[in-house]
C-alpha cells in the first residue's frame, strides 16, 4: 500500500499511553456522569457515539504514529486536525452530558 512500516519501538511507547486511557475513560463514566433519564434508544445512542470516538481517537494516534514515522508532514498535518477537531466536540460532548439540564439530548452532528 505505500505507507512506511510502523517502527516496533515507536508502538511499543504507545501502548502504556493506550493502557492508560482506560482508567480515564472509565473515570469519566463514573464520576458525576449519570444516565439516569436517557431513554434506551438515546442510551444506546449514546454507547454508540462514545465507541465510534474512541475509534476515532485511535485512529488520529495510529496516523500521528505513521505521519512520525515516515517524517510524513501532510499526514502530520492531518493528525493535527483531527485531534484539533476532537477536542472540540468532546468539549461540546461533555458540556452536553454534565449539565443536568432537561431534556437530556445527544450532540448531534451538522455540516
Amino acid at each position: 500500500n505505500g505507507d512506511p512500516p510502523l517502527d516496533a519501538e515507536l508502538v511499543a511507547r504507545l501502548a502504556p499511553i493506550q493502557e492508560a486511557a482506560e482508567p480515564r475513560g472509565r473515570g469519566v463514566w463514573s464520576g458525576g456522569l449519570s444516565v439516569q433519564g436517557f431513554s434506551q434508544r438515546s442510551y444506546d445512542q449514546l454507547l454508540d457515539v462514545s465507541s465510534s470516538f474512541l475509534e476515532t481517537v485511535q485512529a488520529t494516534a495510529l496516523t500521528n504514529v505513521a505521519a512520525v514515522v515516515g517524517k510524513d508532514p501532510a499526514r502530520a498535518r492531518i493528525g493535527i486536525i483531527a485531534e484539533a477537531a476532537q477536542i472540540v466536540w468532546l468539549d461540546a460532548y461533555m458540556v452536553g452530558l454534565l449539565d443536568g439540564s432537561e431534556p437530556i439530548e445527544l450532540p448531534s452532528f451538522r455540516a
